[in-house]
């Protein structure tokens, strides 16, 4: 699929909240511009959950804003969440259609600051629709797309909404209508036909475009070095006549707006606008677009930029997990073990090592004690299966154990019907130098990332 990028008024911060030997809660957080019952500042928004972790098994989400944290206002004044050495947390959060909640969560425990989960190895050196053995990455990038929004607008605050469909093209609209509704309704939106709070108004063309390209001629003048009797060896000039053009080109211009409008401003004030979000996206393209496969990826990131109009980039991740957390600088070994996870059932600790796995599929290349002793012999730049490159400053052995160990054991295919009776053998080496083999069954998780604007 072609790649489209798609991202309110931003000053921004992303982090993903750890502390040494402290407590990981999984939120990858940024500040954003918005307005709150009528009141426009900077607020903390969550950008990311890592599946399994502290946050996502207590309910918080992607786009949650964050008010206060142990009763401690966050806000312009107040951006650090000061989670670091916090074993519980209560998160005050404004959730899209004004739901206020308090949410409890208990950090999990870790023995490392500089950590790395399996999500986010999912998206580590993967470029947009790639595969591979462990995990898959779509993104869509929004600066193609437009994005407008009031600033005084409470966007938030928003529950109920509807379209409206004009005379033109109507059927078109009720057909991408149909394909938006179940991201509002993710969102936390529900539709309401009798008294909506908002009105959406989708605007869709796609027509083609003949365009004749007339003929052009034009003189070339080229030097060639050879023999010709008379003259003997030597360079000639050579006039040469070109003709192009004499066509007709044939474009298709598809143009796409939504449009969020005040649908008690509409009716209470009809002389002034009740604009309060839109957002356009036009292409020219060489075949006429199908509505569902356009819609499917222009239609999401343009509502991607609803309530948070500064997002810039949203990159979902699928991938084959246990619930490991990792040492950044020490490949394979553990610093946190998510609680409830296949790997916790298997008996994995903090401070263990990974030092071989071997996938339950005879489709999988070997296990990894064997191609440690391959790799070294036999290659000296790369090895092509398991896709190794070697830099200056790397050994085969890091680089095996920093692309499989964290990686390797996830998954022999990205399908889940494939995957849904794998288990994995995985040995495993103690602090006190002990080693012991488990068995595992990895758990199918998808990581939504999102990314503001510079």
């Amino acid at each position: 699929m072609k790649k489209i990028v798609l991202l309110f008024v931003v000053f921004h911060i992303t982090i993903t909240l750890t502390a040494q030997d402290g407590y990981f809660y999984g939120i990858r957080y940024g500040k954003i511009s918005t307005c709150i019952d009528g009141q426009t500042g900077y607020y903390t928004a969550i950008l990311g959950v890592t599946p399994t972790s502290s946050a996502d098994q207590a309910g918080l989400k992607p786009f949650d804003l964050i008010l206060s944290i142990n009763g401690v206002k966050i806000d312009e004044n107040n951006t650090s969440l000061n989670l670091f050495s916090a074993p519980e947390a209560e998160f005050e959060i404004l959730r899209m259609g004004n739901i206020h909640t308090l949410i409890k969560a208990c950090g999990m425990k870790i023995s490392k600051s500089n950590l790395i989960s399996e999500a986010e190895w999912a998206t580590i050196g993967m470029s947009d629709g790639q595969y591979s053995l462990y995990s898959t990455i779509r993104t869509l990038d929004i600066d193609p797309i437009q994005v407008f929004s009031d600033p005084e607008a409470s966007l938030y605050q928003y529950c109920t909404y509807d379209f409206d469909f004009s005379e033109s093209n109507t059927l078109q609209q009720k057909e991408i209508a149909s394909y938006l509704e179940p991201v509002l309704t993710q969102k936390g939106m529900k539709r309401d036909r009798i008294n909506p709070e908002m009105i959406i108004i989708i605007d869709f063309y796609s027509d083609r475009r003949d365009q004749y390209v007339p003929p052009t001629q034009r003189i070339v003048t080229r030097y060639k070095y050879g023999f010709e009797i008379g003259s003997g060896w030597g360079t000639r000039q050579y006039v040469e006549t070109q003709k192009s053009g004499d066509y007709t080109k044939t474009e298709f211009l598809t143009k796409l707006t939504i449009t969020m409008l005040d649908a008690k401003k509409m009716t209470s004030e009809p002389n002034k606008s009740a604009n309060i979000w839109a957002a356009n996206y036009e292409t020219l393209s060489s075949v006429k677009v199908d509505i569902k496969t356009f819609t499917d990826a222009i239609g999401l990131a343009m509502l991607n930029c609803f309530p948070i109009k500064s997002i810039g980039l949203m990159e979902v991740s699928s991938y084959w997990g246990i619930g490991l957390l990792f040492d950044n600088n020490n490949e394979g070994f553990v610093v946190g073990v998510m609680p409830g996870s296949p790997a916790e059932k298997a008996g994995i600790k903090i401070g263990d090592e990974l030092v071989s796995t071997k996938p339950g599929s005879s489709r999988f290349p070997c296990e990894m004690d064997y191609a440690l002793q391959y790799l070294g012999k036999k290659h000296h730049k790369n090895f092509n299966n398991f896709n190794l490159y070697r830099s200056s400053n790397t050994t085969y052995e890091n680089e095996i154990i920093s692309q499989y160990i964290n990686r390797m054991y996830t998954s022999t295919t990205h399908t889940p019907e494939y995957n849904s009776n794998q288990q994995l053998e995985i040995k495993i080496k103690r602090p006190d130098k002990t080693k012991f083999v488990v068995k595992v069954k990895p758990v199918y998780q998808k990581y939504y990332k999102y990314t503001l604007k510079d």
